[in-house]
């Protein structure tokens, strides 16, 4: 099962979910205080780190895990260790760090309220930047990459059993995920203007699904598994209870009597 790998998973997906809390506030949704404008850019420009590499700490976990299984079937007399497979995830890493530490210090997300209507006085805040679509898409890019990495992987493995590779359930992770993301972009993209709440709630959504989809389908069969080991262990001992050994001869230990 590689727990190591497992626990980056977590970490990863863990990271990720943290940036839900960095689209929760506005000047007077501060967790009982008011936030200013300073404040709020410092949220927005955290946004992309967590997000950014939350996703592909989980991804490359995964590419790394898969790999590394695949190296000892190549290599049967070798020992393969982790740090023959780590490569590409310091790589994917690193090349997003550098990509989030130029945005961050020439181009960062901003918070900015405009007013949408002179008349009611309605108002729309949300983090912005002008030059920031260069480096999303950069970003997004990288993602993907590991994205299809994991994906490639996961098929190469394909014949490996699945209490080593758990490929079965990595393709179901990387299915459901598409699908929500094929669902929910292009209600995002609606939404963006029309409606400040309904387009937070579907950022969250997107962001909390895939994040539980990869530990519920990747944690979750080994903890179902253990549970049915378990439960075979009690019902093998409670089968063995009850029977002695006298002379060789097996019987049932029927109560006495007397």
């Amino acid at each position: 099962s590689q727990p190591l790998f497992l626990h980056i998973l977590c970490l990863g997906a863990l990271v990720s979910s943290f940036s839900i809390f960095t689209l929760s506030f506005d000047e007077n949704n501060g967790g009982g205080k008011e936030l200013n404008a300073q404040q709020l850019s410092v949220m927005c420009a955290s946004f992309p780190w967590l997000v950014c590499l939350g996703f592909l700490v989980i991804y490359c976990a995964l590419f790394s895990k898969l790999w590394r299984i695949n190296k000892v079937l190549q290599f049967s007399r070798r020992k393969v260790t982790i740090k023959h497979v780590i490569g590409p995830f310091v790589v994917l890493v690193i090349s997003a760090v550098i990509v989030l530490t130029v945005w961050s210090t020439t181009y960062p997300l901003k918070w900015e309220r405009k007013e949408i209507d002179l008349e009611t006085g309605e108002s729309y805040g949300k983090c912005q930047n002008e030059h920031s679509l260069i480096f999303a898409v950069t970003l997004v890019l990288v993602v993907l990459l590991s994205f299809v990495m994991t994906g490639t992987m996961a098929w190469i493995t394909k014949d490996v059993d699945e209490k080593y590779a758990e490929t079965q359930w990595i393709f179901y992770t990387i299915f459901v995920q598409i699908q929500v993301l094929l669902v929910a972009i292009p209600i995002m993209i609606v939404l963006e203007y029309a409606s400040a709440d309904a387009a937070y709630i579907v950022k969250v959504m997107i962001i909390a699904i895939l994040s539980m989809s990869t530990i519920t389908l990747m944690i979750g069969p080994k903890v179902a598994t253990s549970f049915k080991k378990e439960d075979k262990e009690k019902t093998k001992s409670r089968g063995t209870q009850g029977r002695t050994v006298i002379s060789g001869v097996t019987s049932t230990d029927y109560p006495s009597t007397f």
